[in-house]
């Protein structure tokens, strides 16, 4: 209801800085609900969505997902999001997770993403599921081509997505104690014969 969900909210900003949370509808076969499973934010601007085939799987849900995220809310500078698509891929027996059953169940589709990705520093660690070759190798090279200047790396999680999780849901991030962030909107264009300015938020 909605008093729940504006005492949520009021954690969310205690204890993260949220302004603005938004939350989506979950998923009908995503068992954890995490929304890493299918979605990473590469920037404040930026999304990289698991893509299902037409009609497959949460494939619908995710599209209606996105379609009420873009309509209803902006980036952090008050621009649009910009979404990207990699595919979700289906596992080493063409299921995909629907309501068929899950990838704990015997012969049935496992929830693979290539979304549940973890940064460190200058490397991301992608998952992948069938040694690194078709599907895994168009995911690794989707990766490296929207982050420049970043290692890209497949680490194999066959069996550990079995647990309904890969590498973004298995790990954490140990911060330092005081962190330095700098952020700035994306530059579009820029013309190296004049000056240019940006401004930043640090």
């Amino acid at each position: 209801n909605q008093n729940d969900e504006l005492a949520i909210d009021s954690i969310v900003d205690k204890f993260l800085g949220f302004e603005n949370f938004i939350k989506l509808e979950k998923l009908p076969y995503d068992k954890i609900h995490h929304v890493d499973m299918h979605m990473r934010l590469l920037d404040e601007e930026t999304i990289l969505i698991g893509e299902f085939p037409e009609g497959v799987a949460d494939g619908p849900q995710i599209e209606e997902n996105i379609d009420f995220l873009l309509s209803n809310f902006k980036t952090s500078f008050g621009t649009d999001f910009k979404i990207h698509r990699i595919s979700m891929p289906a596992d080493e027996n063409g299921q995909f997770a629907d309501e068929n059953g899950a990838c704990s169940d015997i012969g049935k589709g496992c929830y693979y993403t290539y979304t549940n990705a973890f940064f460190i520093n200058e490397l991301i660690l992608v998952p992948i599921y069938f040694d690194g070759v078709g599907m895994d190798q168009v995911a690794l090279n989707q990766w490296r081509k929207l982050m420049p200047g970043y290692k890209v790396v497949g680490i194999d999680c066959s069996e550990i997505i079995k647990e309904y999780g890969a590498i973004h849901c298995l790990t954490k991030e140990i911060g330092v104690v005081d962190p330095l962030r700098i952020v700035h909107k994306r530059i579009e264009k820029i013309c190296p014969e004049e000056k240019s300015e940006v401004s930043a938020k640090i």
